[in-house]
């Protein structure tokens, strides 16, 4: 008896083994292995993302940390976060089971023009081409250099590096906490139409007469300044007047370590955009919405004695 128990209890464990084995295995399968197992978002200092030349976007790090892209020999600030979301992606790319592939579709999208991806760090490199999405659009087929055929990866990534160029712009005009403003001014070509300046070790606020201006009213506009956003960009076109190099209106907050930042206005694109520029380091043209224009224009109204149109300097 306790020489057939003993059998029994032999089978039943390596028929445990054998079952844990193909579990183990199917697993393996589906999750598959890291694509870039030693690519780390935080180390990279270069991304080129090429369609069709010279139609590419190159991401640049800057010293500080922050990001700006060149499209068309045009720079633009770049907003980090996408670019970070799209590394943290392509970090976290596995390949997919093998079931999954079409091994007709693996050979034949070789070919495929698809978006070239290149990544640089300070010692290595990284180079594929997204090629065409997978059956599902849960992945996609990518050509991993000098590789003689496709590989399907999850997850999918296609829709990411094709992103048009105003998905990759910083949004923020005015990157800067309201309680570091030191002072802001609007003014257009010829004149200033408001200063507002904290006095010196006190917390009331003086306009350009001396006069003190409601806290109310100074928050409201701070904030305001620090909610505008970016709606489009545009690479310029050497046949078209944009009116920034003589901007019609600039707004200029300035922080407590006395670094200006700026929003320069030129002319209309229509009735509802106009195109600006927000510093002297991007080449591109930026578009802003009049609707934050209109809200500025309430709180002028309140503040402001004698009555100032935007919409007319612009």
């Amino acid at each position: 008896m306790t020489g057939t128990y003993v059998k029994l209890m032999r089978n039943f464990i390596c028929l445990f083994s054998l079952v844990a084995y193909l579990f183990v295995s199917g697993c393996e399968e589906r999750i598959g292995g890291l694509l870039f197992p030693d690519l780390n978002p935080s180390e990279v200092d270069k991304v080129i993302l090429r369609n069709k030349q010279p139609d590419s976007i190159r991401f640049e790090k800057l010293e500080n940390g922050s990001w700006y892209m060149i499209n068309k020999k045009q720079k633009f600030l770049t907003d980090s976060h996408s670019l970070y979301v799209l590394l943290k992606t392509i970090s976290d790319m596995r390949y997919a089971p093998k079931r999954s592939v079409d091994k007709r579709k693996a050979l034949s999208y070789k070919e495929c023009s698809g978006v070239n991806v290149l990544i640089q760090t300070t010692d290595s490199s990284i180079d594929f081409s997204v090629k065409k999405p997978g059956a599902d659009y849960d992945s996609s087929y990518l050509l991993l250099k000098d590789q003689p055929e496709c590989i399907l990866a999850k997850p999918y990534i296609d829709s990411m590096v094709n992103y048009p160029l105003k998905n990759w712009i910083k949004k923020e005009l005015f990157d800067i906490k309201t309680k570091n403003i030191s002072s802001l001014s609007i003014k257009t070509a010829t004149n200033e139409i408001l200063m507002i300046s904290r006095r010196k070790n006190e917390s009331d606020w003086i306009d350009n007469h001396n006069r003190i201006v409601k806290k109310e009213l100074v928050r409201k506009i701070f904030n305001l300044f620090v909610k505008f956003r970016i709606c489009d960009a545009r690479i310029k076109d050497p046949s078209q007047q944009y009116g920034l190099k003589k901007p019609k209106l600039s707004l200029i907050i300035t922080d407590s370590d006395g670094k200006p930042h700026c929003l320069f206005i030129g002319n209309r694109k229509n009735n509802s955009y106009s195109y600006i520029r927000r510093n002297s380091f991007e080449d591109g043209v930026l578009l802003f919405s009049h609707s934050h224009l209109r809200k500025l224009q309430k709180i002028l109204d309140s503040i402001l004695s004698e009555k100032i149109d935007l919409f007319q300097i612009i």
